[in-house]
């Protein structure tokens, strides 16, 4: 029997909506101006598609994080916390039951890394 389950947020960099990564910051307590300087470096950000290997005129991008960008995976983390924050949530109402470990160890339910996920029931 399977108690397991992995998921892989690989397209999810493209799609992080950047009010959500600012409430974030805020609930855990990062000052105005750190918000500020991350929000400068995403609303900064400009693209172009090539098409036929030639690029098309640069637009400005409204959501997601840039990959291969050094900032990118500290904010999805940042992204995935509110993840983190929803599954203890619903392991203290009864929602979703984590794995009690042997020997009075922890209660597992899930664990992040990067843009994995693998949730334990």
């Amino acid at each position: 029997m399977k108690n397991y389950v992995v998921t892989d947020f690989d397209k999810a960099f493209d799609s992080v909506n950047w009010e959500f990564l600012n409430n974030n910051l805020i609930q855990m307590g990062f000052g105005k101006k750190w918000r500020g300087w991350i929000k400068g470096c995403l609303t900064s950000s400009k693209a172009s598609v090539l098409i036929n290997g030639t690029p098309t005129n640069e637009f400005i991008t409204s959501k997601g994080v840039r990959q291969g960008d050094p900032l990118s995976p500290f904010l999805f983390i940042i992204a995935m916390e509110g993840l983190s924050v929803a599954m203890k949530e619903a392991c203290v109402h009864g929602i979703f039951q984590g794995l009690q470990l042997p020997n009075g160890g922890p209660t597992i339910s899930h664990l992040l890394y990067a843009d994995d996920a693998l949730f334990i029931g």
